[in-house]
Parts: structure tokens; sequence; C-alpha cells
């Protein structure tokens, strides 16, 4: 949902997050709930801005890769791995790992005080 050093406002379906063309509507409302819970957290603080730190980003990126990588649809050369552009890295576009984990990570995070992120 945020990008480090991209100093935008948090944003539905950004970088490598569980949104695929056909998963967005599972998880539309839990993102809308993470960062309207996230706004009220910097809100309640006195703060006004939030990105995550590049080991965070880093650290999420790995854990997306390593899923994807474990699966057979690493392995194709389709548009959703970004086959379609030459010279493009390879990545997966979307997180694979359920529904399930995905929220359930972004709730850790959230119960964790957005730890791993920085807020000003």
């Amino acid at each position: 949902m945020d990008l480090f050093g991209a100093h935008k406002a948090l944003e539905l379906f950004r970088g490598i997050d569980a949104c695929g063309e056909d998963h967005r509507p599972c998880f539309l409302q839990h993102q809308v709930d993470w960062i309207t819970g996230c706004i009220a957290h910097l809100r309640a603080r006195g703060l006004t801005e939030i990105e995550p730190t590049r080991q965070t980003q880093d650290e999420w990126v790995k854990y997306h890769d390593d899923i994807a990588n474990a699966t057979l649809i690493s392995k194709t050369n389709s548009w959703y791995m970004g086959s379609n552009v030459d010279g493009k890295p390879r990545r997966l576009l979307a997180y694979i790992g359920g529904v399930g984990n995905y929220n359930r990570q972004c709730d850790e995070l959230a119960a964790n005080g957005y730890q791993g992120f920085a807020m000003t």
C-alpha cells in the first residue's frame, strides 16, 4: 500500500500487493480499513506522514518473491511476470500467499504500532 521514498498518499493496489486483477474485491475492504486505521493512528499522535523503511520494504519484496518463485507461475512467460517488456525484471505482479495471510500480516503491523514504518 506504500513504497519507501515514494512520498505519496497511501494507495490501494500499489506495487506488489495482494491485488491481482481478479482478487481486488477480496482485498479492497481490508485495505480501506487498514488505511483508515493508519490515518487514525497518525492523527492521534499528531503525525502526518508514514512510509515503510527500506528494510521493511526489502523484507516484504523478498517474502513476496520467495512465495512466487515456489510456484509454477514464476516459470511462465507472461505479462503477469513482466515478460512482455524486454529488459524488465521478472517479478510476479501480485502477492499469491492468500487473502488470509495478507490480511493477517497487515493486521499485525497495525497491532504493533506500524513497526517498520517511519512516521513524522
